[in-house]
């Protein structure tokens, strides 16, 4: 596990960590089950069953008679909240201990092979209907015109009307008014003619107004917020996901959509371009694609059971893992994150499943590992850097680079010594800000 340089304390703790754990014994049995009589159960099982280690066994099934059959057992996950992603039963137990040792071991992962071919650059009308495709706009229409009828409201609202009403939504993102009724204006000074001879003004309101996604019928008392948004968040991640070209690094972070309303799920933030509005977990590629995203929604926030030891930020990553490796189970992917997801466990669990990660850790989560405060760190000159491992536990660091600090004393120049791993985290972790930037239009 690397700290990072005096400049930046956050990163102190940065680590890219392939698991062997140890297992303490005195968590698979209780005092009561020890002194319990014996009892002995056969069951039939082919010899690649036979090979499984007893490590990758969950405590409650070594707890049980180990009976095989359990093994594709899947908790149930909220029916109230429907994912894109296979749940996939976490193999490191709430109470895992680990030894650490000062020293480095190299790295073992398996290379990532892009077999990808170039594409022709397309037209943009071209991949905005590769992302609303006619399963999106026959969605917002078939509903839309639900609640109209619903509503007792006449005019039946067709696709191509659809289709003017968003590209009408998306014009006004970057050409902005103080009104919506001045686009259809036809004064000089505000004369938008793109606007006001696709669509009339009253049948622009009639959309917006009856604008729907969902069903409200059949809501019920549903525990999730965006309950009427789920089935177009549903419709989007798997159109991003499948058209998404393999990439090889994904980064997640939260992201703000601005939202000055009223509303239970409305955050603060403190420090964030956009502080008011809607929170997001979002995950992109290396250029700022985004191929998942989910809205938090507080307290109301379901976990599936066998995520609850991670925490909320580890089965935000464990849920875009399950996507991942739901397009191809055998490729490398590389994660990164910051200190809200981070725990040694989420890291353990996600080199079990063959990934990489890298991300910064809280000083309290490092599961009482040997490293300096980041108080006596902050003394220590800048690309300094410590590592520690889990034994027999594996460091990656695929190289060491330098970096320039400037001597004001001497107006000087010097090279100081920067781990690869770092510089890999803060190119990757600024790829979210790219696409909240389109976020507010």
């Amino acid at each position: 596990m690397g700290a990072a340089r005096r400049n930046h304390p956050y990163l102190q703790n940065l680590f890219r960590i392939q698991w062997s754990p140890v297992i303490n014994s005195r968590t698979l049995m209780g005092g009561s089950q020890l002194r319990a009589p014996a009892e002995v159960t056969f069951h039939m099982s082919s010899d690649e069953e036979d090979d499984v280690p007893l490590s990758s066994l969950s405590k409650r099934r070594r707890t049980m008679d180990l009976t095989l059959e359990d093994s594709d057992a899947v908790p149930s996950c909220n029916s109230d909240v429907s994912t894109n992603s296979t749940f996939v039963q976490p193999t490191v137990p709430r109470n895992q201990t680990y030894r650490w040792k000062n020293r480095h071991i190299p790295n073992h992962f398996n290379q990532w092979n892009d077999e990808q071919s170039p594409k022709n650059l397309q037209s943009p009308l071209y991949y905005f209907d590769c992302l609303f495709n006619n399963n999106v706009i026959e969605l917002l229409v078939r509903y839309t015109n639900l609640y109209a009828g619903q509503r007792n409201k006449v005019g039946k609202v067709t696709v191509s009307e659809m289709k003017c009403f968003l590209g009408n939504l998306m014009y006004s993102g970057y050409v902005v008014v103080p009104r919506r009724f001045m686009y259809w204006e036809t004064s000089t000074d505000a004369d938008f003619r793109i606007v006001h001879n696709a669509m009339s003004r009253d049948r622009f309101t009639f959309i917006m107004s009856n604008l729907h996604c969902c069903d409200n019928t059949v809501l019920g008392d549903s525990p999730d917020k965006f309950a009427k948004l789920r089935p177009l968040f549903d419709e989007l991640n798997k159109i991003f996901t499948e058209i998404a070209p393999l990439e090889k690094n994904y980064s997640i972070d939260e992201a703000m959509v601005p939202y000055y309303g009223r509303h239970s799920c409305k955050q603060f933030i403190r420090g964030k371009p956009i502080r008011w509005g809607y929170k997001l977990w979002v995950d992109a590629t290396r250029l700022g694609y985004v191929i998942w995203f989910d809205p938090y929604r507080g307290k109301s926030s379901t976990i599936a059971e066998g995520y609850k030891q991670f925490g909320l930020g580890g089965s935000v990553i464990l849920e875009f893992t399950d996507v991942l490796q739901g397009r191809d189970p055998t490729l490398p992917f590389h994660l990164f994150f910051d200190n809200y997801f981070s725990s040694i466990p989420l890291l353990h669990e996600i080199s079990n499943r063959g990934l990489r990660a890298t991300g910064t850790i809280r000083e309290n989560r490092t599961t009482k590992c040997p490293l300096e405060s980041n108080k006596d760190f902050k003394n220590t000159d800048r690309g300094s850097f410590v590592f520690k491992s889990s034994l027999p536990t594996n460091i990656l660091t695929t190289g060491e680079r330098f970096a320039r600090k400037l001597q004001k004393k001497a107006i000087r120049e010097d090279h100081v010594p920067q781990v690869d791993l770092i510089l890999n985290h803060l190119d990757m972790m600024g790829l979210i800000t790219w696409s909240s930037t389109a976020l507010p239009n």
